[in-house]
């Protein structure tokens, strides 16, 4: 009987640790760990949830008021919205000679948060970008990629989808890094969560 109860201890065990390792090449979201240092979560630093305006009233009938769907609107270059993250790379205290790791790339995904918010679609729902920063051990570095650009804005206010409506989108939008330790390859990635409200506000 003792010996049973020992190998139904040693099951568990195994059963534990092998829970404990699955994920080991890419975390949806947690510290990344490698082999001489460990990268925290991308950190945002900016406005979450983020309200993304979709349109600027122009008075082109020189009434004096800005009358939305009466007069026109303009989508400028200032009204792409960014999201702001900060990411730190911390040494083992172990590691003898820990290693720079590098951002190569990044994406942003789009995912509707209620049944009232319609899909993007691919162009919009899936955005890679380009990072190639480089964080050395101990060093941290804030990164702006693009969440909402122009095009995006002005899709969501052409053909009645939020144009001269009262109407909101909301959208979880993750975002993904990817991160290579530069001295061994080991590769991971690494991933936020913000939410994004649309509206002709």
């Amino acid at each position: 009987m003792p010996q049973k109860n020992i190998l139904k201890s040693l099951a568990a065990l195994l059963l534990l640790l092998t829970v404990c390792s699955c994920g080991a090449g890419e975390t949806g979201g947690g510290v990344g760990e490698f082999k001489t240092v460990y990268v925290s979560q991308p950190q945002l630093t900016s406005a979450n949830p983020l309200l993304s305006d979709i349109a600027i009233w122009t008075d082109t009938d020189i009434s004096g008021n800005i009358e939305p769907c009466v007069d026109t609107y303009r989508v400028q270059d200032q009204l792409a919205d960014f999201g702001d993250i900060t990411v730190q790379s911390t040494s083992y205290l172990t590691s003898k000679t820990p290693s720079d790791v590098t951002i190569t790339t990044g994406s942003v995904l789009f995912a509707p948060a209620d049944t009232l918010t319609l899909a993007l679609p691919p162009l919009f729902a899936s955005q890679p970008f380009t990072v190639n920063r480089t964080i050395p051990p101990g060093g941290s570095i804030s990164i702006s990629p693009l969440l909402v650009s122009r095009d995006m804005k002005s899709y969501l206010q052409s053909g009645g989808l939020l144009g001269c409506t009262t109407s909101t989108y909301s959208y979880w939008v993750t975002i993904a890094l990817d991160v290579v330790e530069n001295s061994t390859n080991m590769r991971q990635t690494l991933r936020t969560q913000m939410k994004v409200n649309f509206a002709d506000y």
